[in-house]
């Protein structure tokens, strides 16, 4: 038997069943205007409750000033309760954490207040640029999850997504979330079907689309294979040449001196490709949610001490200082101390990088309202207030240009964020071009039970440290 169907006001889409997770691509206000509106008529007209759950990129005074102009009455809708209005800080813990059960709770809520009110079901319209304040990776996840639920439920859903700050493994990522996608192509507005999703809500009917040419499209995965390519070439291309120089030498007189040289260069460069490696094999674990913290009760404050010591004699040769201070002597929490070890080294690379010889470091430790707070700042070149908001997105680098002093993919912002929020933190960046840039991360202070604690209290949790470490995460650090 077939559900009832619901006018989703879009022409494109048509009715749908209860239950449909749908998401929009959209470039502009317009295109937005073009699909809100007459989606949220429809759901007013259907006698649905309808709530719009907006951002800093959609704030309420557009999405109001958008409906308004739709010859939406406004007040009248809101006075009776046919439509709501929640900030995104409404929906995260504390106003900032995000939280899937928590979340799946308040839309149930919502579905329950709907019904009580002698509402028919809900229409939610999602705007999802609040998502780079907390975690994207938990997001999808609860995407997922939310595709098992929300066919069950009266509920019609629609998230968008502004396509300019999207990279290629996030629109594949959004594809595979939700049953039906919306994106302007031309002058017109096209449907993209996801087949399982869309077979799942229609109890097995039968529909037809096609996901690999969108997800092929250019537009989203040329920036990806452009960066690949040529973080993969160089350190090839330079090893190569090395091997080549020493093959001509071979037979001088200070060939050895020049062979211990060749040998340093292609050992770097192998050193570069091994972190490149790494880091792209742990940035699709994140997206695919199978990377997991190795969490133990280790001294975080031993273990950044001894991280720091190992990186000052680097920065030494470099002629840049780096002073480490902490309110505290010793501080045991739960942690994986692996992962934080690569977190700093990261901060502390990128500080190394564009800090000139004669600069400083600061590393400080102190605790802040049950969180333990980590701040790596340096006096070095800064960061371009337009670069700021995206420097945590995949492939952004300070310096793109071609004579730029340092290498480097792009990738390791990335994972040191999604590094933080997996610890249940978040990190935050501070920086003014031409005075420098601070970091500062903060993750909650907890203890694992004994029981599940496989760490060793009061050292670095048993980890060992390696100068290999050094090598391969500043490896696209030119000498």
């Amino acid at each position: 038997m077939k559900k009832k169907l619901r006018n989703t006001g879009i022409d494109v889409v048509g009715a749908v069943p209860w239950g449909v997770h749908m998401g929009c691509f959209y470039d502009s206000t317009k295109d937005l205007m073009n699909i809100l509106s007459p989606y949220i008529s429809a759901g007013l007209e259907n006698n649905e409750l309808c709530i719009c759950v907006y951002g800093c990129g959609i704030n309420v005074n557009k999405i109001t000033k958008m409906l308004a102009a739709a010859g939406i009455d406004i007040e009248e809708n809101r006075t009776k309760g046919r439509l709501l209005f929640l900030p995104c800080n409404e929906w995260l813990i504390d106003g900032y954490f995000f939280d899937d059960i928590y979340i799946s709770k308040k839309w149930n809520d919502l579905i329950c207040h709907a019904a009580d009110n002698g509402f028919e079901g809900i229409r939610a319209v999602v705007d999802t640029s609040w998502i780079k304040m907390c975690c994207s990776a938990n997001f999808h996840k609860y995407e997922r999850i939310l595709n098992g639920i929300v066919p069950s439920r009266p509920m019609l859903k629609l998230c968008l997504y502004d396509f300019n700050k999207l990279d290629a493994f996030e629109v594949a990522r959004i594809i595979k979330s939700h049953a039906y996608i919306l994106t302007k192509h031309g002058k017109s507005l096209k449907l993209v079907k996801n087949i399982d999703l869309t077979a799942k809500n229609r109890h097995g009917e039968e529909e037809e689309g096609n996901l690999c040419s969108f997800i092929t499209s250019e537009k989203v995965m040329d920036e990806f294979f452009t960066n690949l390519s040529h973080e993969l070439r160089t350190p090839l291309n330079v090893i190569l040449s090395a091997i080549q120089l020493m093959k001509i030498q071979k037979t001088s007189a200070n060939a050895e001196q020049k062979s211990g040289k060749y040998l340093e260069v292609m050992e770097q460069n192998c050193y570069r490709l091994l972190k490149l490696t790494n880091n792209i094999i742990d940035m699709f674990k994140i997206d695919i949610g199978s990377y997991r913290l190795d969490l133990k009760n280790c001294d975080i404050i031993y273990l950044i001490g001894e991280i720091v010591s190992a990186v000052a004699a680097y920065a030494a040769n470099k002629g840049i200082t780096i002073n480490y201070s902490s309110e505290f002597e010793k501080k045991i929490i739960a942690c994986d101390p692996e992962q934080i070890e690569r977190i700093i080294l990261n901060l502390l690379s990128n500080a190394i990088k564009f800090t000139p010889g004669g600069g400083s470091i600061w590393v400080d430790v102190k605790e802040q309202g049950g969180y333990l707070r980590v701040s790596v700042r340096d006096n070095g070149i800064g960061i371009p207030q337009e670069m700021q908001k995206c420097i945590f997105d995949r492939f952004q680098k300070v310096d793109k240009s071609l004579a730029r002093t340092n290498e480097g993919s792009g990738i390791g912002l990335f994972l040191v964020k999604a590094l933080v929020e997996k610890h249940g933190g978040r990190i935050t960046l501070r920086s003014k071009e031409g005075e420098g840039s601070e970091f500062i991360f903060v993750i909650p202070i907890r203890l694992l039970p004994e029981t599940e604690n496989q760490g060793e209290s009061g050292k670095s949790g048993g980890i060992q440290y390696s100068f290999d470490k050094i090598d391969i995460e500043f490896s696209d650090i030119y000498s």
